[in-house]
């Protein structure tokens, strides 16, 4: 298991990500967990890009939600921006976790 911790840029929430040979949940490819200080997402090294994005935009939601920040429609570079930070920090992890 390889884990990371990161610091989400001008939200100030952390995630902690968690890649996993095996999930606790086997009925999911990866899940996030929300707690008060931090959020955790367990994936597979095997995840494939549609489900890091499915992760990714809970985690946005959340992190608005933690923020006060309702997404706006007409405007919605701030929430693409921050699903694409989220999407290739975790992709990031998974691919550094697959080279060890």
């Amino acid at each position: 298991m390889r884990s990371t911790t990161i610091k989400i840029p001008l939200y100030f929430e952390k995630l902690t990500i968690k890649v996993v040979d095996e999930l606790d949940k086997p009925e999911y490819a990866a899940y996030v967990s929300f707690f008060p200080d931090r959020m955790v997402l367990n994936i597979t090294p095997d995840a494939t890009p549609g489900v890091i994005a499915h992760e990714a935009v809970h985690i946005a939601n959340y992190v608005f939600k933690q923020c006060c920040i309702l997404p706006d429609l007409d405007n919605d570079e701030p929430q693409a921006y921050l699903i694409g930070w989220i999407v290739e920090q975790i992709a990031g992890v998974i691919e550094r976790s697959n080279r060890v």
